[in-house]
């Protein structure tokens, strides 16, 4: 009974969503300056927390690896040598993909 009351609503809605009119070059201009505000305000923030995150993975990388390098304890290098492989797989999308809301407010 639902799904015939979703269709029946659907139906009686489309002529009014088809006869809307197109929006004005006015509307579109406003539109568009919200969006790009919106992305110029949220670029500092992508770029602290994309830069953050490659931060944290290549310190963690660094330190297990120190670790590794640097322990006697046959346990404790493996454990730290197989965390600073999966830490250095965490720096792969930072360091070679582009975090798009950093580039979003420049891009055209």
């Amino acid at each position: 009974m639902r799904v015939v009351l979703f269709f029946v609503v659907g139906a009686l809605s489309l002529p009014a969503a088809l006869a809307r009119a197109e929006p004005t070059d006015a509307e579109v201009a406003t539109r568009l300056a919200f969006i790009e505000k919106r992305l110029a305000d949220g670029t500092p923030a992508a770029t602290r927390w994309s830069y953050g995150w490659l931060a944290t993975f290549g310190t963690l990388s660094v330190a297990q690896f120190g670790v590794a390098l640097g322990t006697t304890d046959p346990g404790l290098r493996a454990d730290t040598a197989v965390g600073a492989f999966s830490s250095s797989l965490g720096i792969l999308p930072f360091a070679l993909l582009p975090f798009t809301p950093r580039f979003a407010a420049t891009s055209t």
